[in-house]
């Protein structure tokens, strides 16, 4: 009677250690798929810059710090983990992220290709304009080819050439590999006289008036933008994104009208996560700004998919100049950065104060001497990277490391 206990226990021991070898491989090899339904179109959404702020910058420090619970699982190193994840700590296919190079290291080829699936606009004709947008620093022409395609043309600045259109596409193509969601970006040269103004392209002019667009307004944006020495621009060209725009996504809450948006973007480890990649590229403008959710109709499924967008503020470049030295340790509106200025009446003395002068104009100010990851800030606080654990950085390490 004993012997055959014994037997039986040592078969259900064994039975455990392959299921969970089972489950693990199976994990790895074919990860799960978060369910996603058919929904009506949600109502698009438009953030406030300036409410935006104040809300990340205030309101949610005040909300963190009053929340008890919180308070005590931080002292009792016990924080709350991410919702996503199965029992092997991984995140599930999604409309937010899809396992690529983390499961299965991709080939240079497809980390070059990237999220592209054509060859960009049509430099063999006449580019019409449609819109423009020069109410930023780095202007915007959205323009249709030859072949009818629309596309989104940035330049480089004359002073930093190289530098936005370098980074966008490194850090666009890192992040697709990585998993997330991000829109097509092509490398392209443009004749200056090779643009025709559509006859009702507007834009915002300085005094926030919309206008018809003329030949001086593109001109006076072009003077500003840097040519190659045999006269073309150098430009990025993104295509519209597939589906409807219904404004970006917030890094904290769920959008109430999307039915399949159940889980609290600050609980989900690819944004959380995305802390540890940010601080690798250097990627400062990770907030609800540079994010868009596009509503999708593909093979009969009707839902929304998530994109990381405008990614030209990351590695060295603030878009269209170098990055400041106190970027990624501050954010824009840092109040413990601005006491300890005040208390010691400025002569407190930061450690990227100490770093050398920019050194080259097409990699902008990318340093590591002072790269202190734990430290990492964006300019405006992320209340998913807040809510980071161990664990997230962890799973987010070994996406890093899974990059040769």
């Amino acid at each position: 009677m004993i012997t055959m206990i014994r037997y039986l226990q040592r078969f259900v021991f064994l039975s455990f250690i392959l299921l969970t070898l089972r489950g693990a491989m199976s994990q790895y090899s074919a990860p799960a798929t978060e369910q996603v339904q058919n929904i009506d179109r949600p109502a698009p959404q438009q953030v406030s810059e300036w409410a935006d702020i104040f809300d990340k910058q205030v309101a949610l420090q005040m909300e963190q710090a009053l929340d008890l619970s919180r308070q005590l699982r931080l002292l009792i190193r016990m924080p709350k983990e991410a919702y996503n994840i199965d029992a092997f700590g991984q995140v599930a296919n999604s409309t937010w992220f899809t396992n690529r190079n983390g499961l299965s290291p991709l080939s240079p080829d497809d980390i070059i290709r990237g999220p592209n699936c054509g060859n960009g606009p049509d430099t063999s004709g006449t580019w019409t304009v449609i819109h423009a947008r020069f109410d930023r620093l780095r202007p915007e022409l959205i323009i249709t080819d030859v072949a009818g395609d629309t596309f989104t043309i940035r330049p480089d600045s004359k002073e930093y050439p190289e530098l936005a259109s370098g980074a966008e596409m490194i850090t666009t193509l890192l992040l697709y590999a990585a998993g997330y969601n991000v829109p097509e970006v092509y490398l392209t040269f443009m004749e200056p006289n090779q643009l025709k103004i559509g006859p009702n392209a507007s834009f915002v002019d300085r005094n926030g008036r919309t206008r018809y667009l003329i030949r001086a307004d593109v001109d006076e944006q072009f003077d500003r933008s840097y040519h190659t020495s045999s006269g073309r621009v150098r430009c990025i060209a993104t295509p519209l994104l597939p589906g409807e725009s219904i404004g970006p996504f917030r890094y904290h809450g769920t959008r109430v009208d999307d039915p399949n948006d159940t889980i609290p973007h600050e609980h989900r480890r690819e944004l959380r996560g995305l802390r540890v990649i940010s601080a690798w590229l250097n990627y400062v403008a990770a907030g609800d700004f540079h994010t868009h959710d596009r509503y999708l109709n593909e093979n009969g499924r009707r839902f929304v998919r998530h994109y990381l967008i405008d990614l030209s503020t990351s590695l060295g470049s603030a878009s269209w100049y170098p990055q400041e030295n106190w970027r990624s340790h501050e954010n824009d509106i840092d109040p413990l950065a601005m006491l300890t200025s005040i208390a010691t009446l400025g002569l407190y003395v930061r450690s990227y104060e100490k770093l050398p002068v920019l050194q080259y104009p097409s990699i902008g100010r990318f340093e590591i001497n002072d790269f202190q990851p734990q430290h990492f800030k964006p300019c405006v606080p992320n209340p998913a990277f807040e809510q980071m654990t161990d664990l997230d950085a962890y799973w987010a390490a070994k996406t890093v490391m899974s990059f040769s």
